[in-house]
């Protein structure tokens, strides 16, 4: 009868929508428990939902992520708050403050107003009031980029280098972490002084 099976083809294709829905909503559920296990070592981290005007898939308050090698910590990066995105892959943060841990036990800090993290290579780009506070000198600029691989800090911006008996002005910058070696160039002025004395804020 035409009635009953146009009504059973109407429940048939609203019953498969359903299960359809659940097993994408399943799967999505499941990608990001998988994502966030792998990726962040704070399991009781906040999830908020996203804003409508937002892409990303995901956004999180209290952000922490740490990259290790060969079961030893290299860094820690903690932002107040992060979006998540899928392509490309990365972490969009607030408020960002990155810690290096040193061969020698000594710290290397990065604080910034915004920054992105890669997630595929870990490098990172910070932007806004960057301040580096280095064991040898702090260095200010308003934009950088870390290159985990070769664990470089490099900055196309005007750069301030104040060590405890010198200061520095330089339109770029590369700073080795490993080696605490940083070269200045372009436009580079110095000011020197035979006195040493602690480094300045």
């Amino acid at each position: 009868m035409p009635g009953i099976n146009g009504l059973t083809t109407r429940f048939s294709s609203r019953k498969i929508k359903y299960i359809l829905f659940f097993c994408i909503l399943f799967l999505a559920a499941s990608i990001v428990t998988v994502f966030i296990r792998h990726r962040f070592d704070g399991g009781n981290t906040p999830i908020i939902s996203l804003p409508e005007t937002t892409d990303a898939m995901l956004a999180i308050q209290g952000f922490r992520h740490t990259a290790s090698q060969d079961g030893k910590k290299q860094w820690t990066l903690e932002a107040d708050s992060a979006h998540l995105h899928v392509d490309p892959s990365e972490a969009r943060l607030k408020n960002i403050l990155a810690l290096f841990s040193l061969d020698n036990g000594k710290i290397v800090r990065l604080t910034a107003d915004q920054g992105v993290l890669q997630l595929d290579t870990n490098n990172i780009s910070a932007s806004g009031n960057v301040v580096i506070t280095a064991p040898e000198y702090n260095i200010k600029t308003e934009n950088l980029h870390y290159d985990h691989q070769l664990h470089i800090i490099k900055s196309g911006s005007p750069v301030n280098v104040i060590g405890p008996s010198f200061r520095l002005n330089a339109g770029k910058m590369a700073y080795n972490i490993r080696t605490g070696e940083i070269t200045c160039t372009d436009h580079v002025e110095g000011f020197f002084s035979d006195i040493n004395q602690n480094t300045p804020d």
